[in-house]
């Protein structure tokens, strides 16, 4: 299962090719609770994302409102900005 893929095959683990020591021993349990938390912590932060779209394309469609243009980069002129 997943579980397998969360072990340590080495004894260092890398990020961004840095090798860094195990925190903690190898554990398949551990990894699987890990691995659920980290899913699940994945899943709110997919569904915030899109809760926060929606909220932008809302107040730009329904409430006709600048708080969507205001959250883009600026394409004001020279002139605008002044």
């Amino acid at each position: 299962g997943h579980g397998d893929t969360m072990v340590p095959l080495t004894k260092y683990s890398t990020v961004a090719g840095i090798p860094l020591p195990d925190l903690v021993a190898k554990d398949k349990a551990l990894a699987e609770q890990l691995l659920t938390v980290h899913q699940g912590l994945n899943a709110v932060i997919a569904i915030v994302i899109v809760l926060h779209i929606a909220a932008a394309l809302k107040h730009h469609w329904i409430d006709r409102d600048d708080v969507l243009s205001r959250m883009l980069p600026s394409r004001r002129t020279r002139s605008e900005s002044q």
